[in-house]
């Protein structure tokens, strides 16, 4: 880590605006690299300085000039499945469920590595067909992603979402710990983890999980606020109040972080 930061400083100083390539990522990126390798060492100021410059930075000159895309890509997928997520939320099932699955089919067909792993992205299907009790249609979801690159993770994390949608914690928190077992370095199996043991009172499990869930390049401002809420709940008011400086540093524009740091400052102060 020590020989991460080394270089990651002259990245940023000789060419500010010009780190993102095919291989690197964008400066925003590598100020967030750093941030979060100074918070892991106790330099919270240090953090949190670099996380408002990521927030606030110019982009890139390549951000401003982006390649044109290839001709074969196209929007169309991403935008209907996008929309059915928004209809889910509404409560608007049957709508949401028909533009998902047409999403997929254009996305499965079009595949880019905008999609991410598009395996995890059949979970809020399934969890759909759930909700309508549609368990033949459930199996049907899972046993197509069960073939596709990922597969078994996102069954999983499908199978313990379903679960935590009927109220079994404990269920959820068995598959998801049997998930962090085999894919220790996955950080989605690790948040869920650690979002279950929260809701269930480990406080001191959910924290080491939430960071665990962190383990890679950066988490983002969610997670830290998620830290936060940990240690308060265990009385470590200094380190959640620092957690929550990280947390508005990453995101400034979330009104809903913010808030949720406003009200845990509150609580806090009024002890």
């Amino acid at each position: 880590m020590a020989d991460a930061e080394h270089h990651r400083r002259p990245a940023l100083s000789l060419e500010p605006d010009r780190t993102g390539n095919i291989f690197a990522p964008q400066s925003n990126e590598l100020h967030r690299f750093l941030g979060e390798f100074l918070a892991r060492h106790g330099d919270i100021d240090g953090a949190e300085l670099e996380f408002e410059k990521s927030s606030n930075g110019p982009p890139d000159e390549n951000e401003l000039h982006p390649p044109r895309p290839p001709l074969a890509y196209n929007h169309d997928g991403i935008s209907l499945y996008d929309r059915g997520v928004r209809d889910a939320k509404a409560g608007r099932t049957g709508d949401a469920i028909g533009e998902i699955t047409k999403g997929l089919e254009l996305m499965k067909r079009l595949p880019v590595p905008d999609y991410g792993h598009l395996a995890r992205r059949y979970i809020k299907l399934a969890e759909l067909y759930d909700s309508q009790g549609n368990q033949e249609q459930v199996e049907a979801v899972l046993k197509e992603v069960d073939s596709m690159p990922e597969g078994e993770l996102a069954v999983g994390l499908a199978r313990a979402r379903i679960r935590l949608n009927h109220s079994d914690q404990r269920g959820a928190e068995r598959i998801l710990r049997e998930l962090c077992d085999r894919y220790s370095t996955n950080d989605d199996a690790w948040l869920d983890l650690a979002n279950v043991e929260f809701d269930l009172k480990h406080y001191e499990q959910a924290l080491i999980s939430y960071r665990r869930a962190g383990q890679g390049w950066y988490g983002g401002a969610q997670l830290h606020l998620s830290m936060a809420q940990s240690l308060q709940a265990m009385g470590r008011d200094r380190e959640a109040l620092d957690q929550c400086r990280l947390a508005d540093a990453l995101g400034p524009r979330d009104f809903a972080i913010r808030f949720a740091c406003a009200k845990l400052r509150s609580d806090i102060g009024n002890k």
